[in-house]
């Protein structure tokens, strides 16, 4: 699936989907749920896809390689990355 395909379907400028693919901005939980069910992936696996982007883009890669390093896998980075998604919808 293409980015501007992806866009469409969430009714979304390319832009938008764009940002969440290189780690500008984290999607909330809701929003990540959408994707997972457009892509056929599950939330947790498009979860951990973003927020190792988010990572990369914020911190550098040398930080995500250490976060990995330490041994966090998929399920860990998509559990931080649905508490982050909380924490945005909640306003903190």
């Amino acid at each position: 699936m293409t980015n501007n395909e992806l866009a469409d379907a969430l009714g979304v400028t390319p832009s938008v989907t764009s940002r969440y693919a290189n780690g500008k901005i984290m999607p909330s939980k809701n929003r990540i749920e959408e994707i997972a069910a457009i892509t056929g992936v599950t939330p947790m696996q498009c979860a951990a896809m973003y927020l190792v982007a988010n990572i990369k883009a914020q911190y550098g890669k040398e930080v995500l390689l250490l976060v990995q390093m330490f041994g966090l896998n998929d399920v860990d980075i998509a559990a931080a990355a649905h508490i982050i998604a909380r924490h945005k919808e909640l306003g903190e």
